[in-house]
């Protein structure tokens, strides 16, 4: 069975998702602790396990965990955005966007299509 376009497009935004929050966690390198350094690094292979289970296996257990890891992180932007007030600086404002973007690769996960996929019908 073929992948709907759904799909397709999640797993395009979920890599340039990830890209960008690498990128994100390597020009803040400097001012993180070690352990703040290799609990992202472990994030980034658990959505790297998730991704593939998603999209390879059409597993709906996975795009469930998925979609509570992405809840997490809104309520986390949320908490940035409220300790920030008015002050929005790179950190509040790349998180805001980066959990828009992870918001929008979920929402894909549940489009007609996507869905019909996950359950396994055709097309």
């Amino acid at each position: 069975m073929t992948r709907p376009q759904s799909i397709d497009q999640f797993e395009t935004i979920f890599f340039f998702h990830l890209a960008t929050t690498v990128a994100i966690l390597l020009l803040s390198i400097g001012e993180r602790t070690p352990l703040a350094i290799a609990l992202p690094g472990g994030l980034v292979l658990v959505n790297l396990l998730l991704w593939y289970c998603i999209t390879r296996y059409a597993s709906n257990i996975a795009r469930w965990i998925y979609t509570v890891l992405f809840g997490f992180a809104a309520a986390g932007a949320g908490m940035v955005l409220a300790e920030g007030g008015a002050i929005l600086d790179f950190t509040a404002l790349s998180t805001t966007g980066l959990t828009a973007l992870n918001g929008l690769a979920v929402w894909l996960l549940f489009r007609p299509d996507a869905a019909a996929w996950f359950a396994g019908e055709t097309a």
